[in-house]
């Protein structure tokens, strides 16, 4: 009996599992870093194809976010030779909002950065600039007291040395732990550039993906010349706060930077691969020291003109004994002959005088420590120094 008892016993209604396959583990696992996938196509790129292409998606050409030095590394000629300014600032609490220093801190151990710019002085194609870069990874590169001052304290710096300035924005805004005080960094900054805009000096703001809110309202739309990332969200109110606003959808491409470019809004749109050499030649044009030469041939003389139309070269009228001369309006003839006259004479000059006009877009005199004297050209630039 006991053995038929061995044989009609139930079986278990579990089955016993190893922890790991043997599948599983004959598996390689692929270590973490070495690919990234695109946000926008979808598609797996090596990490390090992705650095030698300035993290721009190869296939779709979506460009991702980089950090503040990345930036600065991708713009200077030489990064070593890049120098800090200010960075020994660092936040407080001064509203004693709740877990703020602790967010503080842990942001910063986690990116290496005291807050969410970076300034200092380097050189772009071998011009010497003032760079103002800011970092999203840092607490969304939002702008509270000690970023509004490292901005402002940048143009203070680039004014007193006589350099042009570059910022490139990355933001979600102001810093709402750091409430009003955070606001007033958008009214200091913009001082700051008002102050350096009437010293005739060249600047340009780069807007990155995205750049939004109070850094939008504020020094990052002031640039003599605006130039934008391909696919960068510009604007100030963010889309769903339109949307409850107007109660109506707005399209995805709303505040993308074809559609501000589209609107006047901003000057440029430059890919990251062209966006050094296109910075640098700006640069260039706003700080020759001497003319540099148009292609364009120079028009002729007014002389040369004027003897074409029938008058001697010393541009006198022609033959004194002229019947118009001695008729009974010869003196009305007279102003009217000299009036023509005058104005075949300075067609040369005034074609001259455009032309000139024209190739000062190209010519800027520039000071001995390389500042500009003359009024800007580009973008909004059209002020001339106090």
């Amino acid at each position: 009996m006991a053995k038929f008892r061995e044989i009609f016993r139930g079986k278990s209604k579990y089955v016993k599992v190893r922890a790991e396959s043997e599948e599983a583990a004959a598996k390689k696992e692929v270590p973490d870093g070495l690919w990234t996938k695109c946000d926008q196509c979808g598609a797996m790129l090596y990490q390090k194809d992705l650095e030698r292409n300035l993290y721009v998606c190869d296939k779709c050409g979506y460009h991702f976010r980089i950090g503040a030095r990345v930036r600065i590394a991708q713009l200077v000629d030489d990064v070593d030779a890049f120098v800090e300014l200010d960075k020994d600032l660092v936040s407080t609490n001064p509203l004693n909002f709740p877990d703020y220093p602790e967010k503080l801190k842990a942001t910063s151990e986690k990116t290496g950065l005291r807050d969410a710019v970076i300034t200092g002085v380097g050189r772009i194609q071998g011009v010497e600039t003032v760079l103002a870069v800011m970092d999203f990874y840092f607490m969304g590169g939002s702008m509270g007291s000690v970023v509004g001052e490292r901005v402002t304290r940048a143009f203070e710096r680039a004014g007193e040395l006589g350099l042009p300035i570059v910022t490139v924005a990355a933001s979600g805004g102001a810093r709402m732990q750091e409430g009003i005080l955070s606001l007033m960094q958008m009214e200091k900054t913009c001082a700051a550039v008002e102050k350096f805009s009437r010293k005739g000096l060249l600047f340009i703001s780069v807007l990155a993906d995205p750049t939004t809110a109070g850094v939008f309202g504020s020094f990052a739309s002031l640039g003599d010349i605006n130039i934008a990332e391909p696919g960068a969200t510009i604007g100030f109110a963010g889309q769903r706060v339109i949307e409850e606003t107007i109660r109506k959808p707005v399209p995805p491409s709303l505040q993308k930077a074809e559609t501000v470019f589209n609107n006047g809004f901003i000057d440029m749109i430059v890919p990251r691969s062209e966006l050094k050499r296109e910075i640098g030649r700006l640069l260039l044009w706003h700080t020759a020291k001497g003319p540099i030469k148009s292609d364009k041939e120079t028009p002729a003389k007014g002389g040369e003109r004027e003897s074409e139309q029938g008058g001697n070269p010393n541009g006198k009228a022609g033959a004194q004994g002229s019947p118009q001369r001695s008729s009974p309006h010869g003196q009305d003839g007279g102003r009217e002959r000299g009036a023509s006259q005058k104005a075949a004479a300075s067609g040369g000059d005034l074609r001259m005088s455009v032309a000139g006009s024209m190739e000062s877009h190209l010519t800027v005199s520039g000071s001995a420590n390389g500042s500009t004297n003359g009024p800007l050209k580009g973008g909004r630039a059209g002020h001339t120094p106090a």
